[in-house]
Parts: C-alpha cells; structure tokens; sequence
C-alpha cells in the first residue's frame, strides 16, 4: 500500500476508561495496574473525540475496557447513531443481557472468549463460559439485527477446548477468530505461550485443518499466510484514554502509565517496544488531522510503506522463520525512529510455520 495521496485512516478506535467486570490473566490492565482505575470519559469530553474525527468511516470504543461497563455507553453509542457513524463493539458478553434496547441497532459485536470448556475459560477470565454462551444465544433470538463473532486467544493449554467454539459457531452461523497473545514477562510467556522452538504448535494446524473441515467462518493469520505487508497505520487510529494517538492496535496497551517504552516477549526474547516513537500527538492539544500532516506521522507511513515493499519482494514469508528473527534482532536499533515495525513483520512472519 501507498502512502502518497492519503488524507486520513478509515477507521478509529477510542478509549474512554479502564473499567471492567473482569481480570483476565493476560490483560495489560493486569500488567500496569491499572485495575481500580475508575475515572472514565464524561459524555461530552466523548463527543467532543468524535466529533474530531468526523470525517472517519467507522469507529468503535475499545482499548482496555469492558465497553459495556463504560456508565455513557448508551449516549455514546446513541451519539453515533444521530451523526450517522458505522460503528461496533468488542465485549466479554457478561453483561450482554436483557433489556437489549440499550444496544445500537444493525451493528456487530465481536465476543471475546478465550476457553471452550468451563474449567479454561475459568482459568483464563474467572467466570461462567456456560454464562456467557447462553447471553449470546438470547441475545441472537432476541436481536437477529446485530450480527455477532467471536474472537479466541490461543495459549498452550486452551487449544483442544477450542472446537467447542467452533462447534457453537457452526450451529449458530457465525464467525470466529484466533487471534495470538502478546506476552509481557517471560513469566507468563513460558506458562501461556502456544508456540513451540522453531515451528507453529501441531495442535493449531489442527484446530485450522478442523475449521477447514466443518466449513467454518473462520480466520487463523498464521496458517498459510501469503505474503503481505501492514496496512494498519494507513487505515486506522487509536485514541488513548489521556487522548494520545497512536498508529496501531497491537500498541494498545495502557498508555497513562508508560513513559517510555515496554518489553514484549517472543519465544524467549525479550524486545524494547519505543512507545514514544509510535504517539503521534494528543487530540486534546490537536486536531488529527494536524498529527497526520505532521513529519512524524508522514515519516512513519513512508518508512512502512518501504518496509511493506521490501518484506513482499523479498518473499521473507517463504524463508525460515526462525533465521530471518535473528538476523533482524543483531540489527535492530530501538533508538531507530519506527524501525520496531520491522521486528512487529517479522514477529508474524515467525508464528507462521
């Protein structure tokens, strides 16, 4: 993808506190701390983030919250309702209960459920899974205009469960998606991590011929990838909950609390994550699209867009995995401005096989 000629991304998401109903055991709030955080936006400190980004074609509110124990989530999402904005949501499904009138209408929720048996999902989000599937199945017969998927995190010992998932999804039409855990400390890297040295774990090659097989709706990034490059800092936004902007997703981690950088592990190595490099400004100082034209953000779509090109020309995905990490890490310069894109490429590229 080109940089040349863009005016702005396409899409946004926005954080308007850390509250949640639950404390899942690979949650960044978990990891900063952030747990009895209670301050959320106020409805109009809301309107006044959408209203900035006016011209996207589709936001959502996300981040490190439970968005339906956000106390505006009805304005808020009644607000994009009034201007006429697309918009969806990413929840637990916990409180996904009647009345249902407080749901936005001909819109889709993304469920996040990361065990196909009581006893995992208890391990991992310390509730009922029988709970949760049952408020989807109402919330379906009673409100067929909102569509529904779900997403899963794959980690070591989850895995088996998770034809449960795809089973329920096949009964009930609907999609689901794995996605890969991001690790923190090597602790938990060590305990949760579903790789295995140098290839892809059998059992997701498994759980992917087993969707192939059942005609599930389903994606699984890793199992064969094509090459690609990342598009993400062209398409999308992120807004802090202290309104810093920053360019990806995967970034999302609790922006309050870091200063400077973080660590994430992959597969026993441990990576310096620039976060400052990647804060393109604060939309309560200044307007997107100002960081947009910024040279900060212009240099981070060009420097991607080479990266983009490089990586497909090359056919780094068809090459080892393993070699090609290591050969990134001796030359990787966290002090390089947006140069940790390289190692977030290759991060996929080395879960692929």
């Amino acid at each position: 993808m080109s940089f040349e000629g863009m005016k702005h991304p396409f899409d946004f998401t926005i954080e308007t506190g850390y509250v949640c109903n639950l404390n899942c055991l690979m949650c960044a709030r978990r990891y900063h701390n952030v747990q009895d955080v209670k301050d959320e936006w106020d409805i109009e400190k809301f309107k006044y983030v959408v209203n900035n980004l006016s011209f996207a074609n589709f936001m959502q509110i996300g981040g490190n919250q439970e968005v339906l124990c956000y106390k505006h989530f009805r304005e808020a999402y009644d607000y994009f309702g009034k201007i006429g904005m697309p918009t969806c949501f990413t929840t637990n499904g916990v409180a996904l209960k009647e009345p249902y009138d407080y749901l936005p209408y001909n819109s889709g929720i993304f469920v996040s459920i990361d065990g196909g048996t009581e006893e995992d999902y208890k391990r991992i989000r310390g509730y009922s899974l029988d709970a949760v599937l049952g408020n989807l199945v109402n919330i379906m017969k009673k409100r067929p205009d909102i569509g529904i998927a779900l997403h899963s995190i794959l980690f070591k010992d989850n895995i088996p469960g998770l034809y449960n998932l795809v089973d329920f999804c096949n009964k009930y039409s609907i999609g689901i998606r794995f996605l890969y855990p991001i690790f923190f400390t090597k602790d938990i890297e060590q305990k949760y991590s579903p790789f295995i040295e140098g290839d892809i774990n059998p059992e997701i090659v498994r759980l992917n011929d087993y969707c192939k097989r059942t005609n599930t709706k389903y994606a699984l990034s890793s199992v064969g990838i094509s090459p690609r490059g990342c598009g993400v800092p062209f398409q999308s936004g992120a807004i802090g909950k202290n309104g810093d902007e920053y360019t990806c997703c995967w970034l999302y981690t609790v922006r309050d609390n870091i200063s400077k950088d973080w660590k994430v592990h992959y597969r026993g190595t441990e990576i310096t994550v620039p976060q400052e490099q990647y804060k393109m400004g604060n939309i309560f100082e200044e307007p997107f699209l100002d960081m947009w034209n910024s040279p900060k953000y212009v240099h981070l779509r060009k420097t991607l867009n080479e990266i983009n090109q490089d990586w497909i020309k090359r056919g780094r995905y068809v090459k080892n995995p393993e070699d090609e990490f290591l050969k990134l890490l001796d030359k990787y310069d966290p002090n390089e401005e947006h140069s940790f894109c390289k190692i977030c490429l290759q991060r996929w590229c080395r879960i692929a096989y």
